[in-house]
């Protein structure tokens, strides 16, 4: 794609939108073509270009939006250069059209992977307690996992709603069923999720806290942590976006 993939690296790099038009002696409108071209084209998200401002940054621009009760570009830009923050007007309008974009898609990535760890981890119990229809559920899950998805849906749930309790399984409470039956699990893990950085189960006790955060903005505000979106998006990318998971 020549252009577009060249500001798409320069992107993952940690280069606003600014610093590559300066960089590569364009324009910034033509930076912001090429940009959304890449992501068109699935070589970046939108949230990539987001986080190429500094998160020190973002947060500066969020406190004098909720100080000021505005997010009036130029007097978010004043107050930028009052503080001794350089950022550029452009860099500022194209935030202030993307920042809802951060916990869109840290949301619907934690979404995702609720979805496809609920059936991953089913499938695998399902394969490894087999002799009745019902072993995965009694045999497979904990006692204590299943008593707390039965609590849960008794709250949650009108009494002509229908469903499983394991349909409630929280993060942390999917991290237990696989530490339980972790030698049975492994046959069926991709080894990054095994023997790397971090094992499965402790992605899923750092994607329940991020889910928690991402559920009450009031509490966490809108700008997360970048180490949180990189623990996601990691694990989405390692869970999902794998050949590995055809053979489910």
């Amino acid at each position: 794609m020549g252009r577009p993939d060249e500001c798409a690296g320069l992107i993952k790099q940690g280069k606003t939108p600014s610093d590559i038009a300066r960089e590569i002696g364009v324009t910034y409108s033509t930076v912001i073509d090429y940009l959304f071209r890449a992501v068109g084209h699935s070589r970046i998200g939108l949230v990539d270009i987001v986080i190429s401002w500094p998160q020190a940054r973002r947060k500066r621009i969020e406190k004098i939006i909720a100080e000021r009760a505005t997010d009036y570009w130029f007097t978010i830009y004043q107050e930028m250069r009052n503080i001794g923050d350089d950022i550029t007007r452009e860099d500022i309008q194209l935030y202030l059209q993307l920042r809802n974009v951060y916990i869109g898609d840290l949301y619907f990535m934690i979404c995702e992977l609720e979805l496809h760890l609920h059936s991953f981890i089913k499938t695998i119990l399902q394969k490894e307690f087999n002799q009745t229809a019902e072993d995965w559920w009694k045999l497979g899950v904990p006692e204590n996992v299943r008593k707390k998805c039965l609590d849960t849906m008794d709250r949650s749930r009108s009494a002509t709603e229908k469903g499983h309790p394991y349909s409630y399984a929280t993060f942390i409470q999917l991290a237990k069923i696989i530490e339980e039956h972790w030698d049975r699990f492994v046959k069926y893990l991709p080894i990054e999720l095994i023997k790397g950085e971090m094992s499965l189960p402790s992605y899923l006790y750092q994607t329940n806290r991020i889910r928690n955060k991402v559920m009450h903005p009031l509490n966490s505000g809108l700008v997360q942590e970048d180490e949180d979106f990189r623990i996601v998006r990691e694990l989405h990318t390692k869970l999902i976006r794998t050949e590995w998971t055809r053979r489910f």
